[in-house]
C-alpha cells in the first residue's frame, strides 16, 4: 500500500542515504552542546479544522509551517483511545494514532502532510544553525511535563513543544507518560503495516537515533507539516 494517499500536493522527499547519515549527525553533536539563549524569530498563527472545528497553533520555523500541537481529529471509522482512557489527555496531549489511521482513515488534515525524514532534517539544520551551538533536543522539548534525570530541560526555543506525551504499545499498553515524545514520520516505502517515527526521551535521544521504526500495533502521534504552496 503506498503513502501517497496522505494528502500531499508536492512531490514527496526522499531523504538519501548521505541526508539520513547527516540528519543523526547533527542531533548527535548538538546533544553534547553547551545550551545558551537565542532570540526567536518564529511567527504564529492558527488553523481550524474545518472536519471538527479544533483550533491548532501553527510556529514558522525557518521555511517550514508546523504545528505546534498534536493532532487531535477523531476519526469516526476508527476506535479512538485516549491515553490511559482519560479523554482529558486528548485535550493536552492530542490524539494516539495507529498506523491504519495514516493509510485507511486519511487522518492529517487537507494543506498539510505528515512530515517526512528530510522535513525533520531541514526542521534539525535550521534549529542548529540559529540555537547559537544549542541542545537542539533541549530547543524542540516543550518546558514543561518532562521527567528529567541528567539530560537538559526542555527550552522550547522556537514553539515547536513537543510534549512527552508517551505512547501505547502493541499490547495496549500505556507506556513512558512524562519520558518520551513520538509522532509519525512518512516513509514512501512502507507497505502499511509499519512506519517510522521521531522521538525524543527524557533521558536524551532514543538510541541516539531520533527516527525509529514502529509497528502495526502501536500508536503514536501526529505533528502536522503544512505543504508548500505552489506558483
Amino acid at each position: 500500500m503506498a503513502l501517497s494517499i496522505i494528502q500531499r500536493p508536492q512531490p514527496a522527499h526522499k531523504a538519501t542515504a548521505a541526508a539520513k547519515k547527516s540528519f543523526a549527525s547533527k542531533v548527535d553533536k548538538a546533544e553534547d552542546a553547551e545550551i545558551v539563549t537565542v532570540a526567536e524569530e518564529t511567527v504564529t498563527e492558527t488553523f481550524t479544522d474545518p472536519r471538527d472545528g479544533e483550533v491548532y497553533k501553527l510556529v514558522t520555523i525557518g521555511d517550514q509551517v508546523w504545528m505546534a500541537e498534536n493532532l487531535r481529529y477523531n476519526p469516526s471509522s476508527s476506535e479512538a483511545v485516549a491515553f490511559d482512557g482519560d479523554d482529558d489527555n486528548i485535550k493536552k496531549y492530542g490524539m494516539p494514532y495507529g498506523v491504519s489511521a495514516i493509510f485507511e482513515d486519511r487522518v492529517v488534515p487537507k494543506g498539510f502532510h505528515l512530515p517526512c525524514e528530510e522535513d525533520l532534517r531541514q526542521l534539525m539544520d535550521f534549529i542548529q544553525d540559529n540555537c547559537c551551538g544549542g541542545d537542539v533536543a533541549a530547543c524542540l522539548k516543550s518546558r514543561k511535563g518532562w521527567k528529567y534525570s541528567n539530560q537538559p530541560k526542555g527550552l522550547d526555543r522556537f514553539g515547536f513543544r513537543l510534549l512527552p506525551a508517551g505512547f501505547q504499545n502493541e499490547d495496549e499498553q500505556f507506556r513512558e507518560l512524562g519520558k518520551s515524545g513520538s509522532f509519525w514520520v512518512a516513509d514512501e516505502e512502507s507497505d502499511g503495516t509499519e512506519l517510522p517515527y521521531f522521538e525524543l526521551r527524557s533521558d536524551g535521544l532514543f538510541n541516539s537515533r531520533p527516527v525509529c521504526r514502529g509497528e502495526w500495533g502501536e500508536r503514536r502521534y501526529i505533528r502536522c507539516i503544512k505543504d508548500e504552496e505552489l506558483d
